[in-house]
């Protein structure tokens, strides 16, 4: 539930900055405006006896920058997309609001409404789409994602598979 939250909180802010609706989260870490990857998260927990003792979380937005190296996957920038340099500490301020927003629906329990909220930001959410997991290739509609933050795909059968982040990669969406 905390990286949904933490997930959230980007898209929010990148849409608010962006005036979008079509920035979404590419599961498990990455957000993508358009097919552009726009920011990317990594949290580490430290666990002792089954407790989290404490939490780091990593957040990169591509704010101004025109060029990225060239072994970076569909990297973009927001003034790539918007022309308009940002300010990183504008940027930030956002984007602490939004956490704090979204952490506060977490400490009140408001997991559902997370959950709903995530799973409507998802990268292919509901669309056909080509996966590969290990040397298979399928299609399946991503359906969620479960309690373990396992991806849930829906194959053309209704059986919902899940995969544990590394085990598939999406590869596009079907042409209708």
């Amino acid at each position: 539930m905390l990286n949904k939250a933490v997930s959230l909180s980007v898209v929010n802010t990148v849409r608010r900055l962006l005036n979008d609706n079509v920035t979404r989260i590419k599961w498990p870490n990455d957000i993508y405006t358009g097919t552009g990857k726009v920011a990317g998260i990594l949290i580490e927990h430290n666990i002792l006896s089954n407790t989290i003792q404490h939490t780091i979380i990593g957040i990169g937005i591509n704010l101004n920058q025109e060029r990225f190296p060239a072994w970076i996957p569909d990297p973009v920038s927001l003034k790539q997309v918007t022309g308009i340099n940002f300010d990183a500490r504008e940027v930030l301020d956002r984007y602490f609001d939004n956490l704090v927003c979204e952490y506060s629906r977490l400490r009140k329990g408001e997991f559902a409404s997370t959950d709903a909220d995530y799973t409507a930001c998802l990268y292919g959410y509901g669309q056909e789409m080509e996966f590969t997991a290990g040397q298979c290739k399928f299609t399946g509609r991503i359906s969620g994602v479960d309690a373990y933050g396992r991806l849930c795909v829906m194959l053309p059968d209704g059986i919902v598979r899940t995969f544990n982040h590394g085990e598939i990669r999406q590869n596009s969406q079907v042409a209708k």
